[in-house]
């Protein structure tokens, strides 16, 4: 099966960037260095944006002085750095919104960081569509009026209103994506 990936323009790919970057330094995550010494991902695949998306509710939360919000996050990833007790969150926010900001200077604001955030959530639930199936089915036989009276005895009144139940449970169940195989016996010859 083909990865899904969703590409990013090189301003969301330093946005991606700084987040993470930010996110590390709050936590003393070892020492990242500079941010420039980072790479700017400018695609991601759907695992990379499910571990990247955390980071931006940190964000959202951080940004916003919601610091209910931003022990929260800090707990759902007690791995990630040293959360110990209470104190831990004093100041947290304030640093986070001081490295970021002097990641950001000129050139992106908050609402581009809340916008990129709400594409790559976007493109995680495009990603939770059904998956394609492979289907295999016989014996339909559209068309053929005796299924009804002397064979099968399918119950229905006429082979139209057979056709029709067969089409709408097709429908129902069929999707777009999925491969059909008709292994034979698909309709009555002459019935198109």
């Amino acid at each position: 099966m083909e990865t899904k990936t969703i590409h990013l323009t090189t301003k969301e790919g330093q946005i991606l960037r700084d987040v993470c970057f930010a996110r590390m330094k709050v936590l003393c995550a070892g020492d990242p260095g500079e941010a420039e010494s980072l790479p700017v991902h400018t695609e991601l695949t759907a695992f990379m944006t499910r571990q990247a998306l955390p980071v931006f509710d940190f964000f959202r939360c951080a940004w916003h002085g919601n610091e209910e919000g931003v022990k929260r996050q800090a707990k759902a990833q007690h791995n990630l750095g040293p959360h110990a007790g209470g104190d831990y969150y004093d100041g947290m926010i304030g640093d986070y919104r001081n490295i970021l900001a002097g990641l950001m200077e000129s050139n992106y604001e908050p609402s581009d960081v809340e916008m990129l955030q709400t594409r790559l959530k976007g493109f995680i639930k495009a990603q939770k569509t059904v998956q394609p199936r492979t289907l295999y089915i016989a014996d339909c036989h559209f068309f053929h009026r005796r299924l009804n009276t002397e064979m099968d005895k399918r119950g229905f009144a006429s082979a139209e209103e057979m056709n029709e139940y067969m089409i709408r449970q097709w429908n129902a169940k069929v999707t777009k994506n999925d491969t059909v195989y008709i292994l034979g016996d698909f309709s009555l010859a002459g019935g198109f």
